[in-house]
């Protein structure tokens, strides 16, 4: 499988005003090349809005070709479809370029990784920023060689929850439709099995909707698990994921059903100088009347997941 994350920024509000492209090559899980093409815009108009969000002004690039260029490069590469965070956007300024520059666009499928991300998380809206927080990504934001890494890393990470024959089983999954772009066409990716959306960010463990099948063998199937306090290892959604995989179940409370309650680094000497949380309050009780819960810290909980310390 061999895809192309994309990201465009523009110098105004109109779309074709492209003034930088960031592109990121992926074959399978490998980041295979990557880069950034900076462009004089079409128009040449700036708005202060767009400037301060990319930092690109027209002193940086009026000297520069157009899109025109970097377009034709870009497409002359080999993949099978596109990625791109809020692809409505990005493919409304390839799209709306294509009539100021006569650039021509093959078919090429494409899709959202934010809109994965919400059929997975249940969240009504993901931003990249935030998404690449939440799972531990290295992102510089606006810099459109790394948003276009971190979307396709997004897209690698939500793909590796299962084992899929080919990426259409993926979206068949998620209930999701590929959006296709070429010269005449402009059709968006769209979710024909709609999820009920949590307006709240970031999203809970409870608001996860699209469930990984049990994909990696593990003595924890069936154990029931909990967090109390932030982990540095990962994040809580992250490693609610994981868990999944290896056929265990995350829980936001401590119920007569839990059985380990995972420590968070950042208040595991509170926990051993007799600080307690509130969920660790509850499995206390819970244990001293009778039930068999265990409360670990992360380094623990990383030799359960089998993926030793990060």
């Amino acid at each position: 499988m061999r895809f192309l994350a994309i990201d465009y920024e523009t110098a105004n509000s109109n779309p074709a005003s492209i003034c930088c492209v960031g592109y990121a090559l992926f074959e399978g899980q490998d980041l295979i090349d990557y880069g950034s093409y900076y462009c004089r815009p079409t128009p040449f108009e700036f708005e202060e809005w767009n400037m301060a969000k990319n930092g690109i002004s027209g002193r940086m690039v009026q000297s520069l070709p157009t899109y025109g260029i970097a377009h034709e490069k870009i497409m002359k590469m080999d993949f099978e479809f596109m990625v791109a965070h809020n692809s409505e956007f990005d493919m409304k300024c390839m799209f709306e370029a294509r009539k100021f520059l006569g650039i021509n666009i093959p078919e090429y499928n494409y899709l959202c990784t934010m809109l994965i991300a919400s059929q997975i998380l249940g969240s009504r809206y993901i931003g990249l920023k935030g998404l690449a927080k939440m799972l531990g990504i290295e992102l510089h934001h606006h810099v459109a060689e790394s948003d276009a890494i971190a979307c396709g890393k997004i897209f690698n990470y939500m793909y590796s929850l299962d084992y899929w024959d080919n990426v259409h089983d993926f979206i068949k999954h998620l209930g999701l439709s590929f959006g296709k772009i070429s010269n005449d066409e402009l059709t968006p990716c769209t979710a024909y099995k709609k999820k009920r959306k949590n307006r709240s960010y970031p999203p809970q463990i409870r608001d996860i909707e699209v469930i990984p099948r049990a994909s990696i063998p593990s003595q924890i199937g069936e154990k029931v698990f909990t967090f109390s306090g932030d982990m540095s290892c990962m994040s809580r959604i992250e490693a609610a994921l994981e868990l999944m995989r290896r056929g265990a179940v995350p829980a936001d409370n401590v119920t007569r059903k839990t059985d380990y309650v995972v420590i968070g680094n950042n208040c595991y000497n509170e926990y051993l100088n007799g600080q307690y949380t509130g969920k660790i309050l509850k499995a206390l009780d819970l244990r001293e009347k009778g039930q068999d819960i265990q409360l670990i810290g992360e380094s623990k909980f990383l030799r359960l997941l089998g993926v030793g310390s990060r």
